[in-house]
């Protein structure tokens, strides 16, 4: 949230600004980084190919398809298995359900951050108070798969997004999904729940009846919605 990342054409990674946490990623215990440096650690040598920053941590993927993350872990949003902060990137945790997957796609919240892999299904990591991690109620220090026994049974995955705590995901149909935290309405689901740990539909009974959802962006309370035809909607706080 305080860090920037700037990522070159050849896939090399950058990072500035405040490093409480090591979240700059470039090894320096120094407070703050004043001009865009290297990031440093297990990322050397990679060609990296998409980005996503969070509180006080990043995560970034290769173009193996390979996930490497820095910064703060107070809660594991570093998929490490652990809570140690890390200066530098590091490969994130591939011993368990990740084992073999490739991943396509990321994207991360506040405090925690979620991944696609090539086979349409999510992963995610870290802080889980609102449900934020899609699987379920609880404390989960490892990674899980979000809840795919209801509603997205049988779905494939084509895009996520995530706000500072809820993320809006899209399937190969044109649904939308949401979990996480509903307080302001963010999810778009018509529904005054204040938090959803299992992934709800996003209402399609107004305006967007009858329409398909091709992209998704979320802010800090509030998400957006691109259907097929190229109209944008919104859902959660206009302040």
């Amino acid at each position: 949230m305080f860090h920037f990342m700037l990522l070159s054409s050849e896939g090399k990674l950058y990072g500035y600004g405040d490093n409480s946490y090591g979240a700059v990623g470039t090894g320096s215990d120094s407070y703050a980084v004043w001009e865009p440096s290297v990031v440093r650690g297990e990322t050397d040598g990679r060609r990296i190919v998409s980005m996503a920053g969070g509180f006080h941590h990043s995560i970034v993927l290769d173009d193996t398809g390979t996930v490497f993350t820095y910064g703060w872990n107070y809660c594991n949003q570093l998929g490490t298995g652990d809570f140690v902060d890390r200066s530098k990137s590091v490969k994130i945790d591939y011993s368990g359900i990740l084992s073999g997957k490739i991943i396509t796609q990321i994207s991360c919240g506040s405090l925690f951050s979620l991944l696609l892999s090539s086979a349409g299904e999510v992963y995610s990591f870290g802080d889980n108070q609102f449900g934020q991690l899609g699987y379920g109620d609880g404390v989960q220090n490892t990674t899980v798969a979000i809840n795919s026994t209801g509603i997205l049974y049988g779905k494939r995955i084509a895009s996520i997004a995530s706000g500072f705590d809820f993320s809006i995901i899209i399937d190969y149909d044109g649904v939308a999904y949401g979990f996480g935290n509903n307080i302001n309405g963010q999810l778009g689901i018509n529904s005054i729940i204040a938090y959803a740990s299992s992934p709800v539909a996003v209402y399609t009974e107004g305006e967007l009846a009858g329409m398909k959802i091709s992209q998704a962006a979320c802010g800090f309370i509030a998400a957006y919605f691109l259907s097929s035809n190229g109209d944008i909607f919104s859902s959660g706080s206009n302040q």
